[in-house]
């Protein structure tokens, strides 16, 4: 008769691989679980298409109403292109914004911060992502 304290047959595992099934869950008391990641959504003047992207600009999530259906498929992704294009934007700005408030705490001027973010990082500015946002709703 064995038992789970009874040598492993691969040499491979450990007997301190049975206690991993003893592995206490997440419940979000433990502080095991990680800060959630900040994301910037942006939803078209219809209330259709609501796309979510995290702050480096890579999309995280794209939600559709019901009302899609009434489109055509070109239509539908011309939208989800251009809300995913706006989303991915405003994130992006967000990052501009957090580094720009770093480097002035380190006593950088603005035309550095400029030249690191605009024209080497290619960050679009909190203005230009807002302008591009008014731009989505306002478009019909």
């Amino acid at each position: 008769m064995s038992g789970p304290w009874d040598a492993p047959d691969d040499q491979n595992h450990s007997e301190l691989d049975a206690l991993d099934r003893y592995r206490p869950e997440d419940d979000g008391f433990t502080g095991a679980q990680e800060p959630p990641e900040p994301v910037f959504s942006v939803t078209n003047s219809a209330g259709t298409v609501t796309v979510t992207a995290y702050l480096n600009g890579e999309v995280q999530q794209v939600r559709l109403s019901p009302s899609v259906v009434s489109l055509t498929e070109r239509e539908l992704a011309d939208e989800i292109s251009a809300v995913a294009t706006c989303a991915s934007e405003k994130a992006r700005a967000a990052q501009y914004g957090l580094m720009s408030a770093l480097f002035r705490m380190q006593g950088q001027d603005f035309g550095t911060i400029r030249e690191v973010l605009e024209l080497r990082l290619q960050l679009p500015t909190p203005e230009k992502a807002a302008a591009s946002e008014a731009a989505l709703i306002a478009r019909v």
